[in-house]
């Protein structure tokens, strides 16, 4: 199997000459995560719980696509000192910024999350929104495919609990839509592939920042993917026919500059919480748990954020199916969760000797080792 990817170093004495003994090695891997890795990971579940009635205080005038666009761009505009400051100051930073493995990252990443939240509102008009929402979010499946694609072992913990996590999302679903105040669009089934296909965007931005973390600040990081979401979004807002106008009106492009509660303060808010210490908080968790673990915690979403509202008194407590669903995808996370830090055997023999025979290497430093030679007479 393959060793972990946070692994820094594989390596092994070469062989005593002549001796035609296999070449092996095995290693118990054990992942112990920091008690600020599971703040990072809360606060994260906390704050992006609340970005969907956020947006319910931008009331009915602008269009999803242009408060997708004021999103973005109000996050860009709010790291943008912090963006400035770090570019300025780090050699190291620069030299990143100009390889072009980065910046294609960054792309990935920023075009990953725009397709992905454009692909949601356009399915919350032709089906439900609990379904636009779990349909949207079905990332642990993919990354499951994926590693299988990759020749990747599977553990049983992992697969178990992803499967009972989204068993219990679309229960969760289920109770939703029999709600008074379900909504059920036009088009259901195009609705759901739309939705669904939106999970390919979502799976390339946990990809692409699980590739990044490790090369750029988490501020810049993020600064940048949502400057360039921002600019993704205005070029498909102004491709539409009926493009919102260039100006600070209410449902202008920078309409959300005026200096009214439901437009600046609502945008600082999403831009400092729902996004810098909620989406952000995704990413620095990509340095603690695994990109499955982080998306399977994602689908925890909905309950925290009917957690939020019962406790202020918004919403009544959930019936029999959705408290179900609740207990059965928390079971599931906390397999994934358990997985991702127990102990694991891998056969690390690949990575100092190739498949097939050939000079022994260390793996980290690329050096080979000389074959063995003969034995003298």
């Amino acid at each position: 199997s393959e060793p972990p990817s946070d692994s820094a170093a594989w390596s092994a004495p070469p062989p005593a000459p002549g001796d035609p003994t296999p070449v092996e090695m095995h290693v118990t891997v054990s992942r112990a995560v920091p008690a600020v890795g599971w703040v990072v990971l809360f606060t994260a579940l906390v704050a992006d719980s609340t970005i969907g009635d956020a947006f319910g205080f931008l009331g009915d005038e602008p269009t999803p696509l242009l408060m997708l666009h004021w999103r973005f761009a109000a996050v860009s505009v709010a790291f943008s000192p912090v963006l400035a400051i770090s570019i300025a100051t780090s050699r190291q930073l620069r030299a990143h910024l100009s390889s072009w493995r980065v910046l294609l990252l960054l792309l990935v990443s920023a075009a990953g999350t725009t397709f992905q939240s454009v692909c949601f509102c356009e399915a919350i008009f032709r089906t439900t929104p609990a379904k636009a929402q779990l349909f949207t979010n079905v990332t642990p499946v993919v990354l499951l495919a994926g590693k299988v694609l990759r020749g990747q072992a599977l553990l049983p913990l992992e697969v178990g609990g992803a499967v009972v996590a989204l068993l219990g999302a679309a229960t969760i679903s289920v109770a939703a839509e029999d709600g008074a105040a379900a909504r059920v669009g036009p088009e259901p089934v195009l609705g759901n592939c739309i939705a669904l296909l939106g999970t390919l965007g979502g799976t390339s931005y946990i990809a692409a920042n699980e590739q990044l973390r490790p090369l750029l600040p988490a501020p810049t990081h993020f600064g940048l993917v949502n400057l360039l979401s921002a600019l993704l979004v205005l070029a498909l807002l102004l491709c539409v026919p009926s493009s919102p106008p260039l100006d600070f009106s209410r449902a202008g492009v920078c309409g959300w500059l005026r200096p009214e509660p439901d437009r600046l303060l609502v945008l600082a808010y999403m831009a400092c919480i729902s996004d810098g210490l909620g989406n952000m908080g995704w990413v620095v968790s990509l340095k603690y748990f695994s990109a499955l673990t982080v998306s399977v915690v994602i689908l925890v979403t909905p309950i925290s954020t009917t957690a939020i509202e019962m406790a202020l008194g918004l919403r009544p407590a959930p019936t029999t199916v959705g408290a179900l669903g609740c207990c059965t995808l928390m079971c599931g996370v906390a397999q994934v969760i358990f997985a991702n830090g127990a102990e694991r055997k891998v056969d690390a023999t690949a990575a100092i000797l190739p498949p097939g025979g050939g000079p022994r290497r260390a793996a980290t430093q690329g050096t080979a080792f000389p074959a063995p030679r003969a034995a003298p007479p």
